[in-house]
């Protein structure tokens, strides 16, 4: 089986290998820009009138950084990646990207020619790497690693695979990851001042661009439903096959949070199923009757067409054990039983009484003969048509009504998944007779409700949620109901849509398959998930086919580098603050270099190495991926129409 490394210059299309780099491909041509549409009016303004002197060398400092830096980039670009990775759908993205390498010098000459009137300071700026020694010694670093791999005709060998990994981690973690997400702490310092607000809102783009999901939309784990905000780190989430419907669980490859300040997306329909409210360049999930896999469209282009579908449903990807009788002798507990009190704790005979009474239906009194049976316990029937049962329970059994004590969906088969959504059905549900296969679950407990919806979403089903509010007597609990749909996805023509303003955090994850499983007001529905950068993508796609080459060896060289890449950004700290700058000492930027640094070694799976906590409170975007690829170039970040911006948000 052939791999992105292999050496050599695959040609062939189809079948396609990576169609997440073909995806990558399709959104970078979605839009254009021109320099024409930038406007820089109002950070003339400030820059001439003002800034105080130790403001204005940061301006210039910045500038400079920014005149060499996407050169750089251009040359690993095509010395190093074109060669080398071997899949023409990556090499299509590749290509794009070097035609906006193209802009980007056209950007920087206005940018230039508009900050820096004098032309001698200008020809200083494009000189920097040369005589100023913070920014020589972040030019050294570059030019280290992609030098490193010029020897290197073909990857032919675990030794070479390991060094071309280190060049591309090197400058998704180190040059994009840190150099210019720090250019971007001094960025929105200026804004938090009121300074310089063009360069803010163009470096805001990014961030909109991000695809992500309101906070009130939860995430499945294996300990239920989750609010996004809520999510630990490390934390395993649900995902969605596009192309099986599976469902399986992961630990995302990163979770991202970060304000937001755009237009909302809301699908929904009234009837339940589904109720998404998303970014703009939010990936929605979808496809045409006629297909036979899922793909993803941006919920700014969902088009509601009644010949398209929307998934709400799959099944697990768990094989494995059915129902046990004592999992059967819980489901029936939870719907008729009662739990013994205190002073029966079963010290002196080993056995707890549990007691159902009522039962009058006579399938419900075969159905826990059978599991008594089943499970050899012994019981005595009285009272009036011998409707209640007094259950002996060894006492090392434990006994609760709690479905989410013993439950953990992420382990269960389908096999499990099935036979639960049967028993639950045959206590406490309500099956329609109009032939749908529809089934009504009731219960008082709002956690059991949550488990069963859960289940039934594995089980292959769709199941939404609904609270009964009973208001007759103050003694009398609410009821939650979940409605049991023999299906797993919904036409388009039943969806509503509505837009909204919104400023506020946004939410979402990044898993292997793309495609999270998400709930929101009770509903279930699959999404699409926040992009990742097309280095980390390379990165995480090698980890698969090559897990052997993410050793402690890689793992040393990788901290060693990104102490080395501290280092020389701490030089460029003490140059561009060293004049002074009131509220933002030096010691607090480089502490943030620091904990920046945690942040792309988390992205890449491993501990932090320093521990240190974010200073800087105007940099309230503290997620590892928060910064657009210095390969990447989100270009809906430069869509036509987009003016009054400067573009430094993006990587170069």
């Amino acid at each position: 089986m052939s791999t992105l490394l292999d050496p050599g210059f695959e040609l062939t299309l189809r079948p396609m290998r990576y169609p997440q780099f073909y995806d990558m491909y399709r959104d970078a041509i979605a839009n254009t820009w021109s320099v024409e549409e930038i406007d820089l009016a109002s950070d003339i303004t400030d820059l001439r009138n003002r800034l105080s002197p130790g403001e204005s060398h940061l301006i210039k400092r910045l500038v400079a950084f920014f005149a060499t830096g996407d050169t750089i980039v251009a040359n690993n670009l095509v010395i190093n990646l074109y060669k080398h990775i071997n899949a023409p759908e990556a090499r299509m993205y590749l290509s794009r990207q070097l035609f906006e390498e193209a802009q980007h010098i056209q950007f920087y000459l206005t940018l230039l020619d508009t900050y820096v009137p004098d032309e001698a300071e200008r020809a200083e700026a494009f000189s920097a790497i040369e005589h100023i020694p913070s920014l020589k010694a972040k030019a050294a670093f570059c030019f280290k690693w992609i030098d490193s791999i010029q020897h290197i005709d073909q990857i032919k060998t675990d030794a070479d695979r390991r060094d071309f990994l280190m060049v591309l981690i090197s400058f998704a973690a180190a040059v994009e990851g840190l150099f210019f997400f720090a250019a971007f702490a001094y960025v929105y310092f200026l804004r938090s001042r009121g300074f310089c607000n063009g360069l803010a809102a163009g470096t805001n783009w990014v961030f909109r661009d991000e695809s992500c999901v309101l906070p009130d939309t939860q995430v499945l784990t294996p300990y239920g439903w989750v609010n996004f905000p809520d999510l630990s780190e490390g934390e395993i989430i649900a995902q969605f096959d596009l192309t099986t419907s599976d469902i399986s669980f992961v630990k995302p490859i990163r979770l991202l949070s970060k304000p937001y300040n755009g237009k909302i997306y809301r699908f929904f329909n009234r009837k339940g199923g589904i109720d998404q409210a998303i970014t703009q360049d939010h990936d929605m999930v979808q496809k045409w009757d006629y297909q036979l896999t899922w793909s993803k469209v941006k919920a700014s282009d969902m088009k509601l067409n009644g010949k398209k579908q929307i998934p709400v449903g799959g099944q697990t990807t768990v094989s494995g054990r059915d129902l046990l009788p004592f999992e059967q002798f819980l489901i029936a507990l939870q719907a008729d039983g009662s739990l013994p009190g205190w002073r029966h704790n079963g010290s002196r005979c080993g056995t707890v009484p549990v007691t159902f009474s009522g039962l009058i239906k006579v399938r419900k009194k075969d159905r826990l003969e059978q599991i008594l049976a089943d499970l050899r316990w012994k019981y005595v029937k009285s009272g009036i048509e011998r409707s209640t049962y007094r259950v002996s329970v060894p006492v090392d059994f434990p006994i609760t009504k709690d479905f989410s004590a013993w439950v953990d969906p992420s382990n269960r088969s389908l096999a499990w998944c099935k036979s639960f959504v049967d028993e639950v059905s045959r206590w406490d549900g309500h099956i329609h007779m109009d032939g749908t296969g529809t089934v009504e679950y009731s219960t008082t407990i709002e956690a059991n409700a949550d488990v069963v919806q859960t289940v039934a979403l594995l089980s292959g089903k769709n199941a939404s949620k609904n609270k009964i509010v009973d208001d007759r007597k103050e003694t009398f609990s609410d009821c939650f109901k979940v409605i049991i749909v023999d299906r797993t996805s919904v036409s388009c023509n039943t969806l509503q849509q509505e837009i909204t303003d919104y400023e506020g955090m946004v939410y979402c994850a990044t898993v292997p398959t793309g495609a999270i499983v998400i709930r929101r007001n009770d509903k279930i529905s699959i999404t699409g998930n926040c992009h990742m950068n097309f280095a980390f993508s390379v990165v995480e796609t090698i980890r698969a086919e090559h897990p052997h080459l993410f050793d402690e060896a890689l793992e040393k060289r990788v901290r060693l580098m990104l102490d080395e890449a501290v280092s020389a950004e701490a030089l460029f700290t003490e140059d561009v603050l060293g004049k002074g700058i009131s509220g933002f000492p030096i010691s607090d930027m480089k502490q943030f270099l620091e904990f920046t640094a945690d942040q792309r070694l988390a992205q890449l799976g491993y501990s932090p190495s320093y521990g240190v906590k974010n200073p800087l409170d105007f940099m309230i975007l503290q997620d590892v991926s928060e910064l657009t690829n210095f390969f990447e170039r989100r270009v809906t970040a430069y869509s036509t129409g987009v003016t009054g911006t400067v573009r430094f948000d993006e990587a170069f």
